[in-house]
């Protein structure tokens, strides 16, 4: 889930309209539009307030598992690759 669903997820958990947010905020709502609709993003200094407001951590709001799961991929790509070198190695030694 990217940061714009999250943002949208967690206001309305928290029950809030994005005019409620913006004002806690003191921007538009229109800007909290945006930010639910991947139009813009906010600078690090909202998203610590935001994560004040919704109370969650700027870890969660940040992470992205699609990020994180292609990582993964490269990673058991590289043990992969790793395993059949040695493989190799061996088998050329013989």
């Amino acid at each position: 889930m990217n940061l714009p669903s999250k943002l949208k997820l967690c206001r309305n958990k928290k029950r809030l309209t994005q005019q409620q947010v913006a004002r806690m905020l003191c921007v538009s709502r229109k800007t909290i539009s945006g930010w639910e609709n991947s139009r813009s993003l906010p600078d690090i200094n909202t998203l610590v307030k935001i994560s004040n407001i919704y109370e969650v951590s700027l870890d969660y709001l940040l992470r992205d598992e699609k990020l994180l799961d292609e990582y993964s991929i490269q990673n058991n790509h590289l043990i992969f690759l790793r395993k059949a070198s040695m493989l190799f190695y061996y088998i050329n030694i013989f």
